[in-house]
């Protein structure tokens, strides 16, 4: 009967993480974020509606769970220059001689030190999000009902 129900429990489970599984690829983090994020948004949707513990202990779990999504989801996305003012109307693409295409900056809208501190400030958020992140994740022992 073991057996049986560990094949039924193991195509559930292939049939439920097919999608993250399918677009796993093992040469970048990111894909290791990728699944953290699928489990812990399923286990923040399970405690939600189904969680047996008290409202008290129960609600800031989720709110964890809830940021740490929102951390990784950030994190995977790379958005932090464009959260601190950078815009992709700064550059410009210009065709060159041979055909070939070039990033060109362009100056009049955005001078170099605005453009510098942009992507320091963007360098810190992405720091301290992660560290941030790493920091909630401490308590994912606690996170079950």
């Amino acid at each position: 009967m073991t057996l049986l129900r560990n094949i039924k429990n193991g195509i559930q489970n292939f049939w439920h993480y097919r999608k993250i599984v399918w677009r796993h690829r093992d040469w970048d983090y990111g894909f290791i974020l990728e699944m953290m994020k699928f489990q812990i948004t399923d286990l923040a949707t399970y405690l939600e509606k189904y969680g047996w513990e008290v409202d008290e202990g129960r609600l800031p779990k989720i709110a964890q769970m809830k940021r740490v999504i929102e951390l990784l989801e950030n994190e995977r996305n790379d958005n932090f220059a464009e959260r601190c003012g950078w815009k992709l109307s700064h550059f410009d693409w210009k065709k060159r001689e041979d055909g070939t295409y070039e990033l060109i900056r362009d100056t009049s809208e955005i001078s170099d030190e605005e453009l510098s501190a942009i992507f320091k400030a963007a360098q810190i958020l992405e720091d301290d999000e992660w560290k941030e992140c790493m920091n909630l994740l401490k308590d994912i022992k606690t996170w079950w009902d």
